[in-house]
């Protein structure tokens, strides 16, 4: 199950007791264990122009389409938009992304 860790004061008391196994937390000043994992991108055009373009297109169509549950602020792509970025990287921009 992935839970989004760059918003901390949105996470939920049984959210942070899930990840952190912490009964009582008194503050949200937590840090979480990570297992090592190697990830990677690829992409079908050339990483400093083609691809490039075709991510900030399907951020921008993104953020427009399927974000309108977010509030305002200032957030990171991964924050505001996460999976579903994604999703349309893979369909629609020939990106690949490969967790091991």
């Amino acid at each position: 199950e992935f839970i989004n860790i760059g918003l901390l004061d949105k996470i939920s008391d049984a959210d942070v007791k899930k990840i952190t196994g912490i009964d009582d937390l008194t503050a949200r000043e937590i840090s979480i264990e990570k297992d090592k994992f190697k990830a990677s991108v690829s992409g079908d055009m050339d990483p400093g122009y083609g691809s490039t373009s075709k991510m900030i297109t399907e951020s921008a169509i993104c953020l427009v389409k399927d974000a309108k549950e977010l509030e305002g602020g200032i957030y990171t792509p991964a924050a505001a938009l996460g999976n579903k970025l994604i999703s349309r990287l893979e369909a629609n921009a020939g990106l690949t992304f490969i967790i091991e």
